[in-house]
């Protein structure tokens, strides 16, 4: 098992260095869709409720929806509950529980950030951050893309839908063009396997299909949208979508991380923190943290608990 490196020097410098940035974090793919319920590498219209962590490259733009909820315990990390690269605009960003909120730019009225524990603004270095962690998705993406396939979409309820069948103690690898998924139901039989990953192709998308699946599976399942520069999502779905060429739309719930160049958000997107693995998971990626964040993990004791979860 490999750990995640963290130079404990940082603890001590972040409480004199205020919010500029630290040198670099060391998280992986498979931490960051851990960690996030959400990253968005531009600009992301808020209209429902994320109830995990969030990450915004550009700007929040508030509106009738809410930023991490109580409904969810989040996994450790060393990032704030939502981070805003950009500036909040336009309306209201409402949070529950006490949310830690960091933003790199301002609130800019009528903007507002309501209900939370903590708000800093002007916080150094998270232009870098989204830049590191847009490189690192893309690149498991593309990693996932190029994985062969070992199995394929089966028959589910007679002919109304396809299902997908997880082989036992490994990962599983299905590929599928989307205008393919043609049938009114999805259904995904985890069946043991380490994680399941759906490659799925086209460049401007819309689903809405039925989704018989316990949203619980969506801790090990990863739909790679790895061209798609347009996706809508109309119904509910399970399992981590990565979608980090596209802008994403959605009308209903998604259960699991969710990756997008924008978001147009309509629909709730559920935790289910990823617990399968990536190819090339263990390769580690320099994603920088704020400096507030090794403050935050040294006050919340945070430190021991982040740790790369793949096995060998």
């Amino acid at each position: 098992m490999s750990r995640l490196i963290i130079p404990l020097c940082g603890l001590v410098s972040a409480a004199f260095l205020g919010a500029a940035p630290l040198s670099a974090a060391t998280l992986t793919a498979d931490e960051v869709l851990n960690q996030f319920n959400l990253v968005v590498f531009g600009d992301h219209s808020l209209n429902s409720q994320v109830h995990g962590r969030a990450f915004v490259g550009g700007d929040l733009v508030g509106g009738s929806g809410s930023m991490t909820t109580t409904n969810y315990v989040l996994p450790p990390s060393g990032f704030a509950d939502v981070t805003v690269a950009g500036d909040v605009r336009s309306g209201d960003v409402n949070t529950k529980g006490g949310a830690s909120v960091q933003i790199g730019g301002a609130i800019v009225g009528p903007g507002k950030v309501n209900n939370a524990g903590s708000v800093q603004t002007g916080v150094a270095g998270l232009g870098t951050v989204a830049a590191e962690l847009e490189a690192t998705l893309k690149q498991a993406s593309q990693d996932i893309r190029d994985q062969a396939a070992n199995a394929a979409l089966s028959a589910f309820n007679g002919t109304q839908g396809w299902q997908v069948v997880g082989l036992t103690g490994e990962q599983t690898v299905v590929s599928i063009a989307a205008e393919a998924l043609d049938r009114n139901e999805l259904n995904i039989t985890l069946n043991g396997a380490l994680s399941i990953l759906i490659n799925v192709s086209g460049t401007s998308i819309n689903l809405s299909k039925t989704f018989n699946t316990l949203e619980s599976i969506g801790a090990n399942v990863i739909w790679n949208f790895h061209e798609a520069t347009s996706l809508t999502i109309g119904n509910r779905w399970v399992g981590s979508v990565l979608a980090p060429l596209a802008t994403v739309t959605n009308g209903n719930n998604i259960h699991g991380t969710l990756v997008a160049a924008a978001f147009n958000q309509g629909g709730q997107v559920h935790q289910q923190a990823w617990e399968g693995e990536l190819p090339g998971g263990d390769i580690p990626a320099a994603v920088p943290l704020p400096a507030a964040g090794w403050l935050m993990l040294a006050s919340l004791g945070a430190l021991p608990g982040l740790r790369r979860r793949r096995t060998v």
